[in-house]
């Protein structure tokens, strides 16, 4: 099946991932756009196709997938656009850096009759399971309150003032959008038809129920560290989401100097509680330890390249196959990761909001 493709934005992820995968995947590059024009029209040459001056244009080309390689800013309009155009996108993390554009893709990812891939989030495989003698916290101790959870850190507990724990909020979704987010339910990420870029859930079945988690991850310090913290948070509480099938419903965070780390409490409706910690340490990945009613499960927490995810999406549209990814639980987890930047701002805890 040829797949015609379009590039809105000529960035380095086109340059080394996405352009040459299309022609790996015998896709045709047949149209690009940038705000800088020269960059359209070297690739144009290298690759074949028409170069547009506008966005607009490009997406009256009828193109069947788009993918986006423009500053964060003016990613979720354009994918927007495109979604709304009845495109397949990809896009790398992070797809928007402000809540309204979180919900903006919210909207269009339900409601457009395009589909939305991001890359950059990791992929978790399983390291071992260690059933009995389960030595983490247990649920009466995994309240988010500082004092008591288990694990918290030192400077966590004195940094952070929260109310004591109350019920767990009732989500309130725009009525338009509710039954499809429900028939979601932030459950899934990577599908089964991608081997490579799958999870093993099922190692959590010989723990029993799950009781709380810790959580690492990190990656080599990027240049744009400001509009990148959120993004790393997200990826790993998007691999959270994915393995526990829960979103989070509340989160506090400790306020780290100069952007290096971020330490994160995590709570999810059905009171499954845990710290996750990312931030800059060299080298890129992370580790995930579960803890159940009857023992513990490690996870390790890899990063995906951009060409790998652009290999999965292309595959996925040659096939017919769904994408390997619900954005949906991503988009939640980029909620997550903001509310705990103002949770770190603002020294209390916050709820995640449906609404």
């Amino acid at each position: 099946m040829d797949i015609t493709v379009g590039f809105i934005g000529c960035g380095s992820a086109v340059q080394t991932a996405y352009a040459p995968a299309c022609a790996v995947h015998s896709c045709t590059p047949a149209a690009w756009y940038d705000p800088v024009e020269e960059r359209a029209e070297k690739l144009a040459r290298t690759y074949g196709g028409q170069v547009f001056q506008s966005m607009d244009a490009l997406l009256a080309a009828r193109v069947r997938a788009v993918m986006i390689d423009l500053p964060i800013a003016l990613r979720a309009p354009a994918i927007c656009a495109a979604l709304k155009a009845g495109c397949y996108v990809l896009c790398e993390l992070p797809l928007t850096m402000d809540f309204d554009g979180v919900w903006a893709l919210i909207v269009a990812t339900l409601d457009a009759p395009g589909r939305l891939m991001a890359a950059g989030a990791p992929r978790f495989s399983v390291l071992k399971n260690s059933p009995g003698g389960v030595g983490g916290p247990q649920p009466s101790d995994c309240n988010l309150n500082p004092a008591t959870c288990a694990g918290g850190s030192e400077a966590l507990r004195s940094k952070v003032s929260l109310q004591d724990s109350p019920a767990a909020p009732q989500a309130q979704v725009n009525p338009v959008s509710a039954e499809k987010i429900a028939q979601r339910a932030f459950s899934t990420v990577w599908a089964a038809d991608t081997p490579r870029l799958s999870p093993a859930p099922e190692a959590l079945c010989a723990i029993g129920a799950v009781q709380s988690f810790e959580a690492s991850y990190s990656c080599p310090r990027p240049v744009h560290a400001a509009s990148a913290m959120e993004s790393l948070a997200a990826a790993a509480i998007g691999a959270l989401h994915t393995l526990l099938g829960v979103p989070f419903t509340d989160v506090c965070a400790m306020e780290s100097p100069n952007q290096t780390d971020a330490h994160l409490l995590l709570c999810t409706d059905s009171r499954i509680t845990g710290q996750l910690h990312v931030g800059w340490h060299g080298r890129e990945g992370g580790h995930i330890r579960v803890y159940g009613g009857e023992g513990t499960a490690d996870f390790s927490l890899e990063a995906v390249s951009l060409r790998e995810h652009a290999d999965a999406f292309l595959h996925a549209l040659q096939t017919g196959a769904s994408l390997p990814e619900n954005v949906q639980t991503l988009l939640a987890a980029h909620q997550v990761a903001l509310l705990a930047r103002r949770s770190a701002t603002e020294g209390k805890r916050l709820y995640v909001r449906l609404d």
